[in-house]
């Protein structure tokens, strides 16, 4: 019975079962590397190397650091021998970034034309922040005169739009005259 509910609370031991299957195979091997990094996604945290480490001994999991296999596109050293992956049909859950989805490796060609779309995207935003940069300092330029529509006479006036800096200009020009400060 005790045995039970330790087995049912031992999180890497279940993730370890759910998704790997132990051969006699030598060459069945999996990087420890893969391994913590699934691990951290399975269980949203952030384990350390050592832990996993602590974990594959008491599993009594062989390791051999001298060893290499391929993650990620990369030779990486340090694997776990005698252990496979189970295919999406023999694993109890998936993991992946919801329960129902599982991680899908991308290849070479698949990240090319991901990288070709997003530097399109980037140019077409590049373009339109041009345009709306030049649309910005034409009307930068017309703000200085305003063309007004006489209600009456349908008659276009020109009037001078004051600004800010113009009301303070003619105010220390007044103040100038009348305290003689020319």
């Amino acid at each position: 019975m005790a045995k039970d509910v330790c087995d049912e609370n031992d999180k890497f031991k279940n993730f370890f079962e759910d998704h790997f299957e132990l051969t006699t195979d030598p060459n069945d091997r999996i990087a420890k590397t893969e391994l913590h990094d699934m691990y951290n996604h399975h269980t949203k945290c952030n384990f350390s190397p050592s832990t996993l480490m602590t974990e594959i001994k008491r599993l009594q999991l062989r390791y051999d650091k001298a060893l290499r296999c391929v993650y990620n596109g990369q030779s990486v050293r340090g694997v776990l021998t005698g252990i496979k992956k189970k295919t999406a049909d023999e694993k109890k859950t998936d993991y992946g970034l919801d329960d129902n989805v599982p991680c899908v490796t991308l290849g070479d060609d698949d990240l090319l034309r991901k990288n070709t779309q997003l530097e399109k995207e980037l140019r077409e935003l590049k373009d339109q922040y041009e345009v709306m940069r030049l649309e910005l300092e034409e009307l930068k330029k017309k703000k200085t005169t305003n063309i007004l529509l006489d209600s009456d006479t349908e008659e276009e006036k020109p009037t001078k739009i004051i600004t800010k800096k113009d009301k303070k200009n003619k105010i220390v020009e007044a103040l100038s005259r009348d305290y003689g400060l020319d």
